[in-house]
């Protein structure tokens, strides 16, 4: 897979491409202070993602980055939380 940042978003705004010719866009709304965890979104809004390099999560964390996606106008409703490693949500 290639990704690149594009050069005008200051780092927020990437293209990925998994295989030629595809190409699709992502922002990163949100980084954890250590970069444990991070939010993603697509620039029309219509999808959105938190995800962490552990089966679980710090609950502030999550909630900062619920509250990014928020903040840049990502709807929450259909947000949910996917069980990692038999964990319940």
């Amino acid at each position: 897979m290639k990704a690149w940042a594009i050069k005008e978003s200051g780092g927020g705004h990437w293209k990925v491409s998994p295989l030629w010719p595809l190409k699709f866009d992502y922002i990163v709304a949100a980084v954890g202070e250590d970069y444990s965890c991070t939010a993603l979104g697509v620039p029309d809004k219509s999808y959105s993602w938190i995800m962490a390099r552990t089966p679980t999560m710090n609950p502030q964390e999550y909630l900062k980055a619920e509250a990014r996606l928020r903040e840049l106008g990502y709807k929450m409703d259909d947000l949910k939380k996917i069980p990692q490693n038999g964990e319940k949500p």
